[in-house]
């Protein structure tokens, strides 16, 4: 029989490999952003790296869409009204609400995603 500890390890495991690899991805496709913004790849020249920046969008995304869905919403304490974790904390960041839950998770949130998204975003602010 499974306890709550398990469920909750798995769970807690489960949230930090896909924070992990969806910040990996991101930072592989800011990357490929800046390369291909300074002129450094040329599609016609790199098709493999155009593929495998295409594969890194869609693995990314996915690996977003998860995130927000079974990080997000046992952390925020709501279903999801968006698809990726980006806009989500987005809204939270601009939300007003006065409960409790939301005003000592908010911050925190917006934090964590603002250290690990903006200093490797390309236009330098992602939330």
């Amino acid at each position: 029989m499974t306890t709550i500890l398990e469920v909750l390890a798995c769970w807690a495991l489960l949230s930090l490999f896909l924070v992990y690899s969806t910040w990996v991805h991101f930072a592989a496709i800011m990357r490929m952003r800046a390369l291909r913004e300074a002129g450094d790849i040329d599609k016609d020249r790199d098709r493999m790296l155009w593929a495998t920046g295409a594969a890194m969008t869609f693995i990314g995304l996915t690996l977003d869409v998860l995130l927000n869905i079974i990080f997000g919403t046992v952390v925020m304490w709501e279903l999801p009204r968006e698809w990726l974790t980006t806009s989500r904390l987005i809204r939270w960041n601009k939300s007003r609400s006065t409960s409790w839950w939301t005003r000592n998770v908010r911050k925190p949130m917006v934090a964590l995603g603002k250290t690990l998204l903006d200093k490797v975003d390309t236009d330098g602010l992602h939330i």
